[in-house]
């Protein structure tokens, strides 16, 4: 070995026992569940620019991202705050038998009588570690720490399987992965508590009556609307739709949604000046939706929220919707997603679900500026084209009705590619269908 080599090798375990300290001091800060995602973000940020995407490899980056990305960093970061960074760098050295053993399992190495001897050695200091007495107080963060060497000695095991794909490919596109999956389950935590108010349960008060309907003050309630029954026993609410009203006035529209005779209602309904009204509470099943289907469903009212956005449509002369409508739907559509388990690729819109039908709330609605609040599917991301014989099945994939295949595209462009409105699967539209549909699996996993 080079004298430079060695230089490298001792640099780096230098900079890697650096590493507990500000661990330590960042964890007595900042959750750990969520530093990890910020960890990740960071490390994303500085490569994404000069890496090209694992095309054909993103599930095995992905399983990576989750077990060293999300799962290390979190076991490690969250075990650090309740022990001592000397005993967290001894033990997390665990990492080196776990890989041998991994690798005698998974990949049919072998090892003679040293190595185990080494792997009775490195355990039985750690059972050591354990039964010191100001450690052993600490006991359950230990054996987190423990369980990070297992998962950091699991992601040396994959690793092996990526060869073919750039290191800092691989580095860059498992933090990105990850600093997701992080942030997701911070609020998963968050979704849960929320929606575990004793408060409210004591009270029993509705969840929608908890929450300001919009910036500007208290939810509305001066429309209530006849138009709606119960939803199925398990009460799940897993989409959120969007619509616009298509009719010439707010007034109008209200006065229809609350009609008896017309059939039709929606939960919410947000007029231009950004001010909500509540026609029909959550936990009511509204009409909404009509005939409709996405990925397979086919009740969209009985598992689904609809929000009703005031604009004539394309009937009665579309415009652009104004920034306070829009601030006030994307507040109301955030507390919406606070209270129910409803994945980015379930928020839609009308003419997603009937796009036979429908084409709101159209081509002009702003996907993308919800979507950086965290509010429903964007990307803008190249990829392979999809073959032009196979756009009927990535369509269904991401959960269109494909029964008319050209309204199916369509609908397609009017949210993800709005400027092409052409019902026409060219190559532009098919690289777009195949970047979502990716997109959408990944959060999915």
């Amino acid at each position: 070995m080079r004298p430079t080599h060695l230089i490298a090798a001792f640099v780096v375990v230098f900079l890697w026992g650096m590493n507990f300290v500000p661990m330590k001091v960042a964890v007595s800060e900042i959750p750990p569940i969520f530093l990890t995602g910020l960890r990740m973000a960071a490390t994303a940020l500085i490569l994404v620019g000069f890496v090209s995407p694992p095309r054909g490899h993103y599930r095995r980056v992905m399983l990576l991202s989750l077990v060293m990305g999300t799962t290390h960093y979190g076991l490690i970061y969250s075990g650090i705050a309740e022990v001592d960074v000397a005993v967290t760098a001894i033990v997390i050295q665990l990492g080196v038998p776990f890989s041998a053993i991994l690798a005698l399992v998974m990949l049919n190495d072998r090892f003679g009588w040293r190595r185990t001897l080494g792997l009775i050695v490195a355990f039985g200091g750690v059972v050591l570690l354990a039964g010191e007495p100001q450690t052993a107080s600490s006991l359950p963060h230990l054996l987190m720490i423990v369980a990070a060497a297992f998962f950091w000695a699991l992601a040396n095991v994959l690793i092996k399987s990526l060869n073919e794909i750039p290191t800092f490919t691989v580095v860059c596109y498992m933090a990105l992965f990850a600093s997701d999956l992080g942030e997701n389950r911070r609020r998963g935590a968050d979704h849960r508590r929320r929606c575990r108010d004793p408060v409210a349960v004591a009270k029993g008060r509705s969840r929608t009556e908890l929450e300001p309907g919009n910036r500007n003050g208290a939810m509305k309630k001066t429309y209530q609307s006849p138009n709606y029954d119960e939803r199925r026993p398990d009460g799940l609410i897993d989409m959120l739709v969007f619509h616009y009203t298509g009719m010439q006035t707010a007034e109008e529209a209200l006065q229809r949604l609350c009609d008896e005779q017309a059939k039709v209602s929606a939960h919410y309904v947000v007029d231009e000046d950004g001010t909500c009204h509540a026609l029909v509470d959550e936990e009511h099943r509204a009409w909404h939706a009509g005939v409709a289907s996405w990925r397979g469903n086919t009740d969209i009212n009985a598992r689904s929220i609809g929000i009703e956005i005031v604009n004539p449509g394309h009937e009665f002369g579309y415009r652009p919707f104004p920034s306070a409508q829009l601030e006030a739907v994307r507040d109301l559509a955030l507390g919406v997603l606070r209270r129910h388990p409803i994945p980015p690729r379930n928020v839609v819109g009308h003419s997603d679900v009937a796009p036979t039908r429908k084409q709101d709330p159209g081509e002009l609605f702003d996907w993308p500026g919800l979507a950086v609040s965290g509010i429903g599917l964007w990307t803008e991301g190249d990829a392979t084209p999809v073959d032009a014989a196979d756009v009927c099945r990535w369509l269904e994939r991401l959960g269109y009705d494909t029964t008319d295949e050209e309204a199916a595209l369509l609908a397609f462009q009017r949210h993800f590619l709005r400027h092409r409105l052409t019902g026409i699967a060219d190559e532009l539209t098919r690289r777009r269908l195949s970047a979502v549909v990716e997109f959408a699996e990944m959060q999915t996993a």
